[in-house]
């Protein structure tokens, strides 16, 4: 571009990409600074293609597609058991903090916690929390206003038996194509369900709630694979943590007897058999069931006196 005109015309270039990419730098490195301060180290992450939360949208694999859900729940349990090695849990295992970069991976530890250490202030996803988290968040509730008062969370201390619970809210979704819980934008369940989820001492609304949502996966027509998993899901999804830890303790780990199950081995009815996967269902139903029994009678016991 010329300048003016005749003598001691100047001529103007356009500033180079390198010179504006330079300049760029130079202008946002203040900003930066000063966003950054009090932060000594910076990780830096491959980009991801895709989360779990848009995989369950777009993919179809849901319900469908039982290799696709192995493949992605394996890799997720080995990711898992890796933290758990390390002594720590996740805490917030959920569709939207797995993320697929080559093979899929856990996201988001905010809320991680050591084993045996009392929860932070950070809120859970209450969608993918288990009974014996609920009930310490239900406790924390005001009731009127909804507000949590997050310093009561360190009632909770962290226990394997929450990813368990967590993994199984995730594979129920890949497996019968539809969530656990109808849950908010933020993983939240509406107060009624965290009841619901937080009365495991009582354990009826809840057992109710599962056997419904489990229904589909015991019928005598039920497909092998949904069958199958469904065999693990009931252990999973054991509303009392120290006897869902129980169903996997016979492994090097917990994460690893997740592994060892039928489901996870590809194993059909040919190894593991209907008979067996319904004996299976049927003595932990059982079980349930009298335990839930056990517990009315004593109150009702307890009423009369």
């Amino acid at each position: 571009k010329v300048n003016g005109s005749g003598a001691g015309v100047a001529l103007q270039r356009r500033p180079s990409s390198t010179q504006v990419l330079a300049m760029s730098a130079a202008a946002a490195q203040e900003p930066q600074a000063a966003r950054t301060s009090g932060y000594p180290f910076v990780i830096v992450l491959s980009l991801a293609d895709r989360n779990l939360n848009t995989a369950l949208t777009h993919d179809h694999v849901a319900g469908n597609d039982f290799p696709q859900i192995r493949m992605i729940m394996s890799q997720l349990a080995h990711a898992l058991d890796h933290l758990h090695s390390k002594e720590r849990i996740h805490a917030d295992f959920k569709p939207l903090n797995a993320a697929r970069e080559l093979t899929w991976k856990l996201i988001d530890m905010d809320v991680s916690r050591k084993f045996d250490e009392s929860f932070g202030t950070k809120l859970p996803s209450s969608g993918y929390c288990p009974p014996e988290v609920a009930k310490v968040l239900l406790a924390a509730t005001d009731q009127d206003t909804g507000k949590v008062d997050t310093l009561l969370l360190k009632e909770y201390t962290a226990s394997e038996a929450y990813d368990l619970w967590s993994f199984g809210v995730v594979l129920y979704h890949l497996c019968f194509a539809t969530p656990l819980w109808k849950t908010d934008t933020d993983d939240n369940i509406i107060f009624s369900d965290l009841h619901k989820l937080a009365d495991a001492s009582d354990a009826e609304p809840l057992r109710k709630v599962l056997d419904d949502a489990l229904y589909n996966g015991v019928k005598p027509n039920a497909p092998d694979d949904l069958m199958v998993a469904t065999a693990l899901l009931r252990k999973l999804l054991e509303p009392d943590a120290q006897k869902r830890l129980e169903h996997f303790e016979s492994a090097r780990s917990f994460m690893k007897g997740v592994l060892d199950e039928p489901f996870f081995q590809g194993k059909g009815l040919d190894e593991a058999t209907l008979a067996g996967i319904q004996e299976d269902i049927r003595k932990v139903w059982e079980e349930q069931n009298n335990e839930t029994a056990t517990k009315q009678a004593m109150q009702a016991a307890l009423f009369l006196l």
